[in-house]
């Protein structure tokens, strides 16, 4: 079998694997990208229909890592935030300008996402992409010492200084060292497609809340009019499989939680079925291995944070792993990961505990639960504080 030897290996090629790698490119570190899909066919970008929400705190870290240039051409911004509760009259709008710190946030679709960023990277002489390849082992010791994580495929040996894990929710390296994880089923589907509607949408979002799940519906970029949205509907699993009705019982069934916000809704595509669960990797550090973004913390999709936490683990290890080399420190040593640890910490508890709360709290019919909420939305609409506070945190200010 062959043998090769890298600085740094990025399993994944996913968004946060893509993230992480344009990041670490002014490093000029020989650097390895793996993945099992064919990242030069087409079907890698068109087969993934979804849009990702990008945070003015994730758009202000792609752009001082001169990335954001390239992806602002495709995103919508969102000025403000619609949440209604469907079981009552209460709703909450978050506006940007209450704020004064930029727009909440942008819908950029994957495909143009990935693009970009393949861009960045296949411009990089010290950048090498092993796509179409299966990892079949993966060896790490248990012991802290100067032995390299050992990466095997079905003709290679690969080993590095430090290796990260950016191979998503269902992480195959993660699995194959067995790193502990906390794993809790929803019991929910996420249905995505989109929607061209009657009435321009303003650059709004809005996030409405049913018994059976939420249903976001985000702006879309238009070049002629504001008429096109990104659909994210939650939906408890004992309804069924909405994907195997017709199309146009799937957009009755729609149009009956819709509220028709945005007027007659003239088109809608075929939706994707996701299934909705929370994985939280106990431990993301091991010797010379890092887990981020999803392979790290998956979490619910409810407040569109998944990707924005994962942005700020890359920024995070990318600073830690700058540092190390800058000071001549080794940066798979376990006292550097360590620091990276700490630092991410607090971030990654929080948001995973707010996700996993809002979905408990907002996904059911309960009678004293439904005053609670209601009675906890009135008073975050009627008080500026807690709106800033909590786009704030959205906003990952």
């Amino acid at each position: 079998m062959k043998k090769h030897h890298y600085d740094i290996t990025i399993i994944g090629a996913g968004l946060i694997g893509l993230c992480m790698s344009s990041m670490l490119i002014g490093l000029k570190k020989k650097i390895l990208i793996i993945d099992k899909n064919s990242i030069n066919s087409k079907n890698f970008l068109l087969d993934d229909i979804r849009t990702t929400a990008i945070s003015q705190g994730s758009k202000r870290i792609l752009e001082n890592l001169n990335i954001w240039q390239k992806i602002k051409k495709y995103s919508q911004p969102i000025k403000k935030i619609d949440v209604l509760e469907s079981t009552s009259n209460q709703r909450v709008i978050f506006d940007s300008e209450d704020l004064g710190e930029g727009h909440l946030g942008y819908i950029v679709p994957n495909s143009m996402l990935k693009k970009e960023l393949l861009l960045k990277i296949r411009k990089s002489s010290k950048i090498k992409i092993m796509d179409k390849t299966e990892i079949t082992d993966l060896k790490v010791s248990d012991q802290i010492d100067d032995n390299f994580p050992e990466i095997f495929t079905s003709d290679s040996i690969i080993t590095s200084q430090i290796l990260i894990g950016a191979d998503g929710r269902y992480s195959t390296s993660r699995n194959l060292i067995n790193m502990p994880n906390y794993k809790f089923d929803y019991s929910q589907n996420a249905y995505v497609f989109f929607i061209t509607h009657k009435k321009s949408h303003f650059s709004n979002a809005y996030e409405i809340f049913f018994p059976e799940g939420p249903l976001a519906i985000l702006p879309m970029l238009k070049e002629k009019n504001q008429n096109k949205s990104s659909v994210v509907w939650t939906v408890d699993k004992k309804l069924g499989d909405l994907t195997k009705l017709k199309k146009n019982e799937f957009k009755k069934k729609f149009l009956e939680k819709y509220m028709n916000l945005l007027g007659d809704v003239m088109e809608i595509s075929n939706p994707k079925k996701y299934e909705l669960n929370v994985i939280n990797a106990n431990l993301v550090i091991k010797n010379r291995v890092v887990f981020i973004g999803d392979a790290a913390q998956a979490i619910h999709p409810i407040a569109g944070q998944g990707f924005n936490l994962g942005v700020r683990d890359c920024d995070v290890l990318f600073r830690n792993i700058y540092k190390s080399y800058e000071l001549g420190l080794d940066p798979g040593a376990i006292n550097r990961l360590e620091s990276y640890l700490r630092a991410r910490l607090l971030d990654k508890y929080a948001f995973i505990g707010a996700t996993h709360f809002l979905n408990l709290i907002f996904s059911n019919n309960i009678k004293p639960i439904n005053k609670l909420r209601n009675m906890g939305l009135g008073v975050v609409e009627k008080s500026k504080f807690l709106k800033n506070f909590f786009m704030s945190r959205a906003m990952g200010l």
